[in-house]
């Protein structure tokens, strides 16, 4: 016989939910690699993140690193973080070197939307940036009094 408790919708839902990290700066090392296209065509690099919390927990979150002008900080800054960034630079970067990497990210917290083709997709951290010495201000500082003036920290 199948056995079970019966359960509202809400508590489904709530047991469904992953863990979410708080937003900051944490340590990551990769774990897996995909070359990819984005859904527009354009080359992509996915990465599957290992991020510690401050106690040690371990969370899994994907990133992407897209080959298009406006998305290339992003790639530039994990090349950086992970010490490639002559690599990059050379125009030699590739998803063979992403393996096994690590570094700081910055990780954010992401609110679920409406998915257009029915359902929900539901909360998740996300990847604001990667941390490389002697980058601009720590995120995980910057307050909304940055954002006063127009000279603003990144």
């Amino acid at each position: 016989m199948f056995a079970y408790n019966v359960m509202t919708e809400e508590q489904c839902e709530k047991e469904r939910s992953f863990p979410l990290m708080e937003p900051g700066v944490y340590n990551f090392q990769v774990l897996e690699v995909e070359a990819k296209q984005s859904s527009k065509g354009n080359p992509m690099i996915q990465l599957k993140l290992c991020v510690w919390d401050d106690n040690g927990k371990e969370f899994h979150i994907f990133d992407y690193l897209v080959a298009t002008p406006k998305m290339m900080w992003k790639t530039l800054h994990f090349c950086k973080s992970v010490g490639l960034e002559q690599k990059y630079l050379d125009g030699q970067f590739n998803e063979n070197d992403c393996p096994n990497q690590s570094g700081k990210v910055s990780i954010i917290f992401q609110q679920g939307k409406q998915n257009p083709n029915g359902g929900y997709y539901p909360d998740k951290n996300g990847v604001e940036d990667y941390i490389f010495e002697g980058e601009k201000k720590n995120v995980a500082t910057i307050t909304k009094n940055d954002f006063i003036n127009d000279d603003i920290p990144f």
